[in-house]
């Protein structure tokens, strides 16, 4: 089920998912979840709750939980932890 949502063209979203459903309310915040073109599938069972963004180029594996919380920013994982020494010594 897709509620108050807005959703980029192309998305598959898998089995039992509910996107944008309201768990709370945010005052001056009008509660639009709104996902970006995902590579992949929003992955079956998962809930994505009011006033979130799903950003471009999030892949099934950036879905740690379930339950994606309102107000929540769904973004890329690195795949390997970056320190600010390791990025100094590549320049």
């Amino acid at each position: 089920m897709v509620d108050r949502s807005i959703m980029d063209e192309g998305i598959t979203v898998g089995k039992f998912c509910y996107i944008g459903f309201v768990t709370l309310r945010i005052p001056g915040d009008f509660g639009i979840t709104v996902v970006g073109q995902v590579t992949g599938i929003i992955p079956s069972h998962t809930a994505i709750c009011n006033s979130c963004r799903v950003l471009p180029e999030v892949g099934p594996a950036d879905f740690i939980k379930h339950v994606v919380g309102a107000g929540t920013i769904v973004s890329q994982h690195l795949a390997e932890p970056v320190s600010a020494g390791s990025v100094a010594n590549k320049t």
